[in-house]
């Protein structure tokens, strides 16, 4: 859901403002039917599934807000993202920045920041890749994971002309990206049982 309202002129050129909420649900449910009836007993007794499914739930509340400056030479944008993930447990603040600059018609000039953020939460990537081979894989998460945040910058010239009913256009980007707190997929000792383990650090 989200509304945006464009003014004539705010503080100091045209403006569009945005705001928005968001709702994703997500439910992830995978099982292995033919290894449903292998079970081990406790300490207690008590039959243990060796394979039990997967059954997650995720719900993610988003509230996003955007201001935009902009006129045919320039174009400043500010905005923010928070997010509150059920698989992380606090807020999660994701700002973005961008600006435009056209000295002519012909050049593009751009820079760009935005902060991401990936939950630690079991994706169903990570279970059907491995089917494809004929493998069985379990991820599980590990204690204490944070989210996997990423930061990242851009800088562009886009250069564009034309001779005589030819169009041309040069565009140099470089990039750089940080990712803090990645994920890795640490393989378990095999249990002799068909299945690789893997935990999610």
């Amino acid at each position: 859901l989200q509304y945006s309202y464009d003014f004539d002129r705010l503080l100091f050129m045209p403006t569009q403002v945005l705001i928005g909420a968001e709702y994703v649900y997500d439910h992830l449910s995978d099982v292995m039917p033919l290894r449903n009836w292998l079970a081990e007993k406790d300490s207690k007794g008590n039959l243990i599934e060796l394979f039990p499914k997967i059954d997650q739930k995720i719900n993610n509340w988003s509230q996003l807000a955007q201001i935009e400056w902009k006129n045919d030479m320039f174009s400043i944008l500010l905005g923010a993202r928070l997010d509150e993930n059920s698989a992380v447990g606090k807020p999660i603040f994701s700002p973005r920045a961008t600006l435009r600059y056209n000295p002519t018609k012909e050049v593009n000039l751009r820079a760009s920041y935005a902060k991401g953020f990936r939950a630690p939460q079991v994706f169903d990537e990570d279970l059907h890749v491995s089917i494809v081979g004929g493998e069985a894989k379990r991820v599980i998460n590990g204690e204490g994971l944070r989210p996997e945040t990423s930061h990242s910058f851009n800088m562009s010239a886009d250069l564009y002309h034309r001779w005589k009913g030819i169009s041309g256009n040069l565009l140099i980007e470089g990039f750089y990206n940080r990712i803090i707190d990645v994920f890795v997929n640490e393989e378990q000792p095999s249990q002799n049982d068909g299945v690789m383990r893997l935990l999610r650090t």
